[in-house]
């Protein structure tokens, strides 16, 4: 009985050993996935193909930003319009991006085009006509392709009735069942398509941008 009992006690232990393991991996994996810093290094992450330019790109916040350094943005006469830190409070009506977090060190701004020794940026998505400078040369920044910064986000959202999951990059493969449970993260681009992975590690094929060049896709910065 004495020995009976130990060998029970011993698989009880050696079992909740186990579960405790598995719950630690799962939980592991998702909060690598939840994770708003991808490494763009990452080998599954790529750009194979990109048949036509975007119609714009994006000017972006690095990782590496200290929140002591001032942000200075410019008018066309290259005085500065505003100047700032861009810390966990920040706040102002007037800027109103492309995406902004303060508390998670996003901001990124619309890029439309590279004029003597400028970027030109969008500050308010809601007025694009309100159109300022930062210098190329600021190092608080780094410019990013469309293409290449929708591999840098966590998730990407789609309408799965205008634009189904497919098997492959073409219309003609296979279509695949959309899981509105399920999140799907961004791994490879190619013309207007992009491989997307679901949390079982399986892929998926759908369309990023319309044939003139539109985003079609949500872009999500964290879980």
């Amino acid at each position: 009985m004495f020995k009976k009992n130990n060998i029970t006690k011993l698989s009880c232990y050696l079992l909740s050993l186990l579960l405790c393991s598995c719950g630690d991996k799962y939980e592991a994996k998702k909060k690598d996935k939840s994770n708003s810093s991808i490494d763009t290094t990452d080998n599954k992450k790529s750009i194979l193909k990109i048949d036509k330019e975007d119609n714009y790109g994006l000017l972006v916040l690095k990782n590496s930003y200290n929140k002591k350094n001032l942000i200075k943005i410019y008018n066309r006469d290259n005085s500065i319009w505003k100047s700032f830190k861009f810390d966990d409070f920040f706040s102002d009506i007037e800027i109103m991006p492309y995406a902004i977090k303060p508390e998670n060190n996003l901001l990124v701004f619309k890029t439309l085009k590279k004029e003597k020794g400028f970027y030109e940026i969008v500050v308010n998505e809601s007025d694009e006509n309100l159109i300022k400078f930062i210098k190329i040369s600021d190092s608080n920044f780094e410019y990013q392709t469309l293409a290449e910064h929708i591999l840098t986000v966590v998730f990407v959202n789609f309408d799965d009735k205008t634009n189904p999951l497919y098997e492959e990059p073409n219309i003609r493969s296979k279509q695949l069942l959309f899981n509105k449970d399920e999140d799907y993260y961004p791994i490879k681009i190619k013309d207007d398509w992009l491989m997307i992975e679901d949390s079982n590690n399986k892929n998926y094929w759908i369309r990023w941008r319309d044939s003139k060049g539109k985003l079609i896709i949500e872009l999500l910065y964290d879980a």
